[in-house]
């Protein structure tokens, strides 16, 4: 699975406010593995580190004595993230599922005495409890180093020199620069709204990136309960009568991976409803997850294979432990269908049901989560809950293109990249000019490492299922010191990249490698025809080899769907007519 963004435990941990524990007095540890070492001052002491915490790349964990705060450290790989971009993942994440953002800044600040970035954000829980958040974060020797601190009540102002000396006491074994300094802990206090600006000018922010509501302003649209992704085809309307109000949305809705949004329902329970020690309330909370997957990827598979449980136990860490799953292949989902997966387990001793809706559409993996955690018919009573709410998600593009291109020069993903699909365009190359026809979209390849390439276009069929790919290449003949090279070799290549690259499920047309003299207009040489499958649609592969006085030609046609020749045959014959060659 994929990196998510980097959360405290994780971007779907439910609203819980740990109290006060009683430890011992001042402890130090080493954390050779990670590079560290770590002082507590007095009446601060380690905790253990769960499995799915130490899976998310936390080895320590430390809690005050006198007051609700808690710190984990963090050390991992940057997997080629800068300091800034980190910084902004870390903003990202927000409240972390346990509330509500009310002000953020981004600061710079030392961690170890190395030059660094801290998030400091002013939270406030479900239940009203004020937070203050500070999550620290520098880069040494390939990873990022990291201090994510919950503060809870007025902790960072009672407590604050604790804290900082908490931070001031986590040292690299090797590359710590000197003495951090201390801070003052309060840059986002309630003191400080009027007029200040969130992020400050070195981080270019504006005076703030929410509207009156707390609604991030370059978030998903929201209008009334009512909330929108447009670009991500994706919309999600909570009935008025809903017990679901929203509780925290991404500040970027132009990400392409990430927890888009969560929206938290409680239902308080009436006294002698519930036991003796256990919560008053049941809660669900359900999140929105934009994932990248693999270009095969089938929600069924992902569900039967086992990688749910493991996305929720350790990517999310919504359970420690789980006792017992069910699922489905395809259930009712908004305006869509959507695999299905319920985890039942505990969580740090409570016990929780996960329920995760997997829905793949348009070349998008859409993860939908609902975490129910409370009495002990709080499924009984919040399933129905969630599944009122769901009626109100939609998918605007409902009709699922076949993807494309099969050993193509641009991922096969079904989201339409062309550009310029309703106009003809004049595209020029060595020894040939082409008049791109209506219909076909021009993909940019400005980037490619191929340079040989000169056009690439696609097209799909007006209900999506059929796709159509086309390719121009062209190669210098008669170059000094360099052999011309045969027509033959190109087809060759192709046909033992078509049989290794195309994955288990493609073949070569016939057992026996055929050439076929032809030409393509007025240029001669040899053309082929591949066959094969791109998951459960069928791919058919027409190419042509061709010279035309100093230039080779290699041009593509492939089909992809099993009416896609009948559908888009047309725009492929009107392609062939559409290149000239000669300047």
């Amino acid at each position: 699975m994929p990196r998510l963004l980097p959360v405290f435990l994780s971007a779907l941990a439910l609203a819980f406010v740990l109290m006060p524990l009683t430890h011992a007095s001042a402890a130090e540890k080493e954390f050779s593995d990670a590079g560290v070492k770590w002082k507590l001052p007095d009446g601060w002491s380690f905790s253990p580190v769960s499995g799915a915490e130490k899976g998310a790349g936390f080895f320590a964990k430390v809690e005050c004595s006198s007051a609700s705060v808690e710190v984990w450290a963090y050390a991992k790989a940057t997997d080629g993230l800068d300091l800034a971009q980190r910084a902004a993942e870390l903003k990202q994440a927000g409240a972390e599922g346990m509330g509500s953002v009310q002000k953020t800044k981004v600061l710079d600040t030392t961690l170890s005495g190395v030059k660094g970035k801290v998030v400091v954000q002013r939270i406030q829980a479900d239940g009203g409890t004020p937070g203050h958040f500070r999550k620290y974060v520098m880069v040494s020797d390939g990873k990022f180093y990291q201090l994510l601190m919950r503060c809870w009540h007025d902790a960072h102002t009672s407590v604050g020199d604790e804290i900082n000396a908490v931070r001031q006491g986590f040292r690299l074994l090797k590359g710590a620069g000197g003495e951090d300094a201390k801070e003052t802990l309060t840059e986002v206090d309630a003191a400080a709204d009027k007029g200040d600006a969130e992020d400050g000018a070195k981080e270019g922010g504006s005076a703030s990136d929410e509207e009156d509501d707390g609604w991030p302003k370059n978030g998903p649209k929201k209008e009334g309960r009512k909330v929108s992704m447009l670009n991500h085809n994706f919309s999600w309307d909570l009935p008025e009568a809903s017990k679901f109000e929203w509780t925290r949305a991404t500040s970027n809705v132009k990400n392409k991976t990430g927890n888009f949004m969560s929206a938290m329902a409680r239902v308080k329970r009436k006294k002698k409803e519930y036991e003796k020690n256990t919560p008053d309330n049941n809660v669900a909370q359900m999140d929105v997850i934009l994932l990248n997957t693999n270009p095969g990827f089938k929600p069924v598979n992902w569900i039967k294979q086992g990688h749910a449980k493991d996305y929720v136990v350790k990517q999310l860490g919504a359970l420690t432990e789980v006792a017992g799953s069910t699922n489905k292949d395809s259930v009712k989902f908004g305006n869509h269908r959507a695999s299905f997966v319920k985890l039942t387990g505990t969580f740090k001793g409570k016990k929780r049901v996960v329920m995760v809706f997997v829905v793949m559409l348009r070349g998008q993996a859409y993860f939908i989560s609902a975490i129910v955690q409370g009495h002990t018919d709080a499924y009984k009573q919040m399933a129905p809950l969630v599944g009122k709410a769901i009626r109100g998600i939609t998918f605007p593009e409902t009709d699922e293109p076949v993807r494309g291109p099969l050993l193509g020069m641009i991922p096969d993903y079904a989201w339409i990249r062309g550009k310029d699909a309703k106009k003809e365009k004049t595209i020029t190359g060595p020894g040939f000019q082409f008049r791109k026809p209506k219909t076909l979209a021009q993909v940019n390849i400005r980037d490619s490492m191929n340079r040989d390439v000169r056009f690439v276009g696609e097209a799909r069929s007006a209900d999506g299922k059929a796709y159509f790919y086309y390719e121009i290449r062209t190669f210098k003949l008669n170059q000094p010191n360099t052999p011309n090279p045969k027509e033959e070799t190109f087809v060759e290549k192709r046909a033992q990249d078509w049989e290794a690259g195309a994955g288990k499920e493609a073949y070569l047309g016939g057992k026996k490698l055929k050439f076929k003299k032809s030409s393509y207009g007025k240029a001669k040489g040899l053309s082929y025809e591949f066959t094969g499958h791109l998951g459960d649609e069928p791919v058919m592969e027409e190419g042509w080899v061709v010279k035309h006085k100093s230039t080779l030609l290699w041009i593509k046609h492939q089909f992809i769907g099993a009416d896609a020749e009948k559908l888009l045959g047309r725009l492929a014959k009107d392609c062939k007519k559409a290149v000239k060659f000669g300047r």
